[in-house]
């Protein structure tokens, strides 16, 4: 996910085309307004982070611009750029798919009532399920057909750190302290570098360390993961972003969770 304000849209719009060329039209571009309260990121660009929500707008627009039009002539508040045309046009026609990374339920219903595909961060299974009916309701009031309801689902994206082990209890004694080094991680930096105005949402809220674990993760055997899978299909997720490296973990238990994933979880979901 790109946090627009840090990027110059033509350059990034350049970079994408060509990345999306070496992929052959795998790339999947994602947006965010801006990092959650990670106001330290910015300090060195001169930008803070109620600045970086008001640049995501006119960046994502030019952006698209530059992706598709020729005689490009934009004017905005942030950005003036004038061009002829993007050499090379994207290898997805008219532009690789634009997501939106999301949160909120505000969020969600923004991004639906447009019609663009988004990413929901880390949420409970249960919030999950709500996040994607707003969506999929919010669409069809907006006045979207069905099949432009089922597009925009299909490019719709949720979140999950992912550890496959031999049993249950080792995947969850290894995902476990690595979701405690990323805490702690983004905690320290915000401390640190965050101005005092700025208040932090790590650790707020009263959840048990093992509901945070499994709403953060898919863990376990790759019989349990497989679960953990479906159970997401089943509330309407289509695509998950899994991240096998959550917190540092020792290569090892990386490359054994990549290679059980793949050789025992992915072919149960070949035909779904």
């Amino acid at each position: 996910v790109l946090e627009m304000a840090l990027y110059h849209p033509v350059r990034l719009a350049v970079q994408t085309a060509l990345l999306d060329h070496l992929s052959k039209g795998r790339l999947i571009v994602g947006t965010g307004r801006g990092s959650a309260y990670n106001e330290y990121e910015y300090i060195g660009f001169g930008i803070t982070l109620d600045q970086g929500r008001d640049m995501l707008t006119e960046a994502e627009e030019l952006l698209i611009k530059a992706w598709t039009g020729t005689n490009v002539d934009h004017k905005g508040r942030y950005w003036h750029s004038k061009f002829p045309e993007l050499r090379p046009r994207p290898y997805q026609k008219p532009h690789p798919p634009l997501l939106r990374a999301c949160i909120s339920e505000t969020s969600v219903a923004e991004m639906a009532k447009i019609g663009r595909p988004v990413l929901i961060g880390v949420q409970t299974v249960e919030t999950l399920r709500h996040r994607l009916d707003l969506y999929r309701e919010t669409m069809h009031d907006a006045k979207y057909s069905d099949s432009q309801v089922e597009h925009a689902l299909d490019e719709t994206w949720v979140q999950r750190g992912l550890v496959v082990a031999e049993s249950d209890q080792e995947a969850q004694d290894i995902a476990g302290p690595a979701l405690d080094r990323y805490r702690k991680h983004l905690l320290d930096a915000r401390i640190n570098y965050n101005t005092s105005e700025v208040q932090d949402p790590v650790g707020q809220g009263p959840r048990s360390p093992g509901e945070v674990l499994e709403q953060a993760f898919l863990a376990g055997t790759p019989r349990r993961v497989a679960e953990q899978v479906e159970e997401l299909r089943d509330i309407g997720a289509r695509n998950v972003m899994l991240n096998a490296n959550v917190g540092q973990i020792e290569p090892q238990h990386v490359e054994r969770t990549l290679r059980l994933f793949g050789e025992q979880v992915i072919p149960k979901f070949k035909d779904a």
